[in-house]
């Protein structure tokens, strides 16, 4: 009886635990490329981003960004240098996640015009496979500027 109450005792444990979704950014250590709309105080543009994941999968880094569209667009970059951690994920629907990003740096005609300080949230929501891959938002202030953008990459996905 007693090894019976043992074994019961262990599994209410397991059963009642609250699994925990680990949050992760995949394929690991890989190179990627996000393009779609994008705003710089609500100028729109198309922003082509390109980042990395890092070996981990827990985030990665900002290797630089180009706009294309009328009037400024083409003189607004992003530096490489800015980092993104994965904060959280959710199994709902075909999975998402967020991340943090920090140390985003936007220049208009190569001064800098925007820099941010604090960390902004960045959603990846997961698109069906096919054709995988995922949609990158983020809308918020970088230090005096207001930014947007909605990007879609195919190459990665918010993992658990």
């Amino acid at each position: 009886m007693k090894r019976l109450m043992t074994i019961c005792a262990a599994t209410i444990g397991l059963c009642g635990a609250n699994p925990a979704f680990a949050q992760h950014v995949a394929p690991v250590s890989t190179p990627f490329t996000a393009t779609g709309a994008a705003s710089l105080n609500g100028t729109p543009c198309t922003l082509t981003l390109n980042a990395n994941t890092n070996a981990a999968g827990t985030g990665g880094t900002i290797t630089g960004g180009t706009n294309t569209g009328a009037g400024i667009c083409p003189l607004i970059t992003i530096d490489s240098g800015a980092t993104y951690t994965m904060a959280s994920y959710s199994s709902a629907g075909n999975g998402s996640g967020t991340a943090s990003l920090s140390g985003l740096v936007v220049r208009v005609g190569g001064a800098v015009a925007c820099t941010q300080a604090g960390s902004i949230t960045i959603t990846i929501t997961n698109n069906p496979t096919p054709p995988g891959g995922s949609t990158i938002t983020v809308s918020g202030n970088i230090g005096t500027c207001t930014v947007s953008a909605n990007l879609a990459t195919p190459t990665v996905q918010a993992a658990p």
